[in-house]
């Protein structure tokens, strides 16, 4: 029983050791700029335009509803945390670890935030490794301490992947419904 006391002792040790490196890493790091100009455009022979898969739009613009389907579905948490939802994360961990235990499937669940969902969108990195993952979490501590919720949101929301070519909710407004996004009722929001 004394050496499940000092075993638990040096976990919570370590624990709190490495939330407090990590939190005077992201004060140490600079901030990550998110820009609004990242369009893809294609012309026909005549220099007509016949494609263009990113547009982006003001949160303002984007119906509130369709926001808050986005919040609902993806990061229930996105208000009350900083870019990492620790709890959910572990839950995440937890439920894949027993899945993995019971299972054949060895498949890893989703826990990212919102936050960590618009650093894969901005760097493009899709592997499903360990040090990706680390590396995503610290850039959403990052990117939390210099941008508040709703530049996030926006940001997410303008670069997430819709199919069909479409990346963000105005290009997918466009496409799907040949409409803008502000124009969009609540059914076609869903």
């Amino acid at each position: 029983l004394k050496l499940f006391g000092k075993m638990f002792g040096i976990l919570v040790g370590l624990f709190l050791f490495g939330h407090l490196g990590l939190y005077i890493y992201c004060l140490s790091t600079p901030k990550i700029e998110i820009t609004r100009n990242q369009s893809y455009y294609l012309y026909d022979n005549k220099g007509e335009l016949i494609f263009n898969n990113y547009s982006w739009v003001e949160l303002d613009d984007i119906p509130d509803y369709m926001s808050k389907a986005f919040i609902a579905i993806e990061d229930k948490r996105f208000n009350d945390h900083k870019g990492v939802d620790w709890f959910s994360m572990t839950l995440g961990i937890g439920k894949s670890a027993v899945q993995a235990l019971v299972s054949e499937d060895k498949s890893v669940r989703g826990a990212s935030t919102l936050t960590q969902q618009l650093i894969k969108n901005l760097t493009g990195e899709n592997g499903r490794n360990i040090n990706r993952k680390y590396n995503e979490l610290l850039a959403a501590l990052n990117l939390e301490k210099y941008y508040e919720k709703d530049d996030i949101l926006e940001a997410y929301l303008n670069t997430i992947y819709l199919s069909h070519n479409c990346y963000g909710v105005q290009t997918a407004a466009e496409t799907y419904f040949g409409k803008d996004v502000s124009e969009l009722n609540l059914a076609e929001c869903a």
